[in-house]
């Protein structure tokens, strides 16, 4: 099953993203996070 979170980010700066990344591996959660102009798609 997925659940596919997207949240509105218009700049191309990653540290939102990168920050998203560290919580879910710090606590063992698998995820893909994707970030394009407009959106970080989790």
């Amino acid at each position: 099953m997925y659940f596919i979170f997207q949240l509105e980010f218009n700049s191309t700066k990653t540290y939102i993203a990168d920050l998203i990344r560290a919580y879910a591996k710090q606590i063992g959660i698998e995820l893909d996070v994707f970030q394009d102009s407009k959106l970080i798609t989790i």
